[in-house]
């Protein structure tokens, strides 16, 4: 059976807005010598330049590097499913030059689907930078307007239509593989190298629906080539405000959300793990970082690092329980 499974991403108002007075310091004071040495700070990311992932690690390098006062650079090592850069971090010296941008995929999904060479346990969480949902898309010319009409739609051909994916494993994948449980429905998975070939079928209408990240449909939908059905966070999008999300229209227990957070080795000195977490919420009091993130559709968390631990363990068993409703664990 299937079990109802519940958030685990810390609320938005209570990480940015609830900031304790106690972080109310200087940037002179974020430059205590944490660090044994001067020298560059790495910060590796797990996909190709320009991505999602890679767009919040450029924007919170930058401020980190003004806080600290040491250079914070970004180092791009895709490949094997975000698993190289995950591991490259994972073995590292833990002395705090070397930082992992991690996403769910790496921390929660890959591992429950791959046989991996790290795990959770092998990375200190930091903070929480931005998360998103996802929106349920369709083709503009198929005859849907709704959540409801599109799962009528469906029903009433099963077998018969198939979704799109950025990948077998994808968030993207799993999101529709978790709402086709909930909602009962009986719809065909076409996996893409990448959420970009996908998102041009489901324009050209050779797949007729998908669920994207809202960065990559809002202008489609502004153009006309695909229609917005639901969002899949516990929210309405603050870009999309006029779009239902699952859970409103019927389905409560649905929750989709990716996040990207700042992690580095297990055992890397507590002194820098609170330095740099300060760090980052005092990034976050900064009007231009937030503006940077909401520009990309990512919306900005500036979690504490024991509510980002608290949210890995938990979506470790969320995604787990997906992953096995999903049937895509290699075999």
């Amino acid at each position: 059976m299937f079990h109802t499974i519940k958030s685990s991403l810390p609320s938005l108002a209570f990480s940015i807005v609830g900031i304790s007075a106690a972080l109310l310091v200087s940037t002179g004071a974020c430059q205590a010598q944490a660090w044994p040495q001067k020298q560059p700070i790495k910060i590796l990311v797990g996909v190709a330049a320009g991505g999602t992932t890679d767009t919040i690690a450029r924007v919170i390098a930058k401020s980190l590097s003004d806080q600290i006062g040491q250079s914070v650079f970004i180092e791009n090592r895709p490949g094997a499913a975000q698993t190289i850069s995950a591991e490259i971090v994972a073995h590292a010296p833990a002395d705090g030059y070397t930082l992992l941008m991690a996403n769910t995929p790496q921390m929660a999904i890959i591992p429950a689907i791959l046989k991996t060479r790290y795990s959770s346990k092998d990375f200190a969480p930091i903070s929480i930078i931005g998360s998103n949902a996802f929106v349920l898309c369709v083709n503009s010319k198929l005859p849907v307007n709704s959540l409801a009409e599109f799962i009528s739609y469906v029903k009433a051909r099963p077998g018969a239509l198939s979704y799109a994916s950025g990948g077998a494993g994808n968030v993207t994948h799993l999101s529709m593989a978790y709402f086709q449980k909930l909602a009962g429905l009986d719809i065909v998975h076409v996996p893409y190298k990448g959420g970009a070939p996908a998102m041009a079928d489901l324009i050209a209408g050779h797949v007729p629906t998908m669920f994207a990240s809202i960065a990559d449909a809002l202008p489609q939908a502004d153009a006309g080539t695909i229609k917005l059905l639901a969002v899949s966070g516990l929210e309405r999008a603050r870009e999309l405000p006029n779009v239902p999300t699952i859970r409103e229209s019927g389905y409560p227990t649905y929750e989709a959300l990716t996040w990207n957070g700042l992690v580095a080795p297990a055992g890397t000195p507590k002194e820098i793990i609170e330095q740099m977490e300060k760090a980052i919420m005092l990034s976050f009091k900064q009007p231009i970082v937030i503006e940077q993130l909401r520009n990309k559709g990512i919306d900005p968390v500036g979690s504490s690092a024991a509510d980002f631990a608290s949210t890995i363990a938990k979506d470790i068993k969320l995604w787990q329980e997906i992953v096995d409703v999903a049937d895509v664990k290699e075999k």
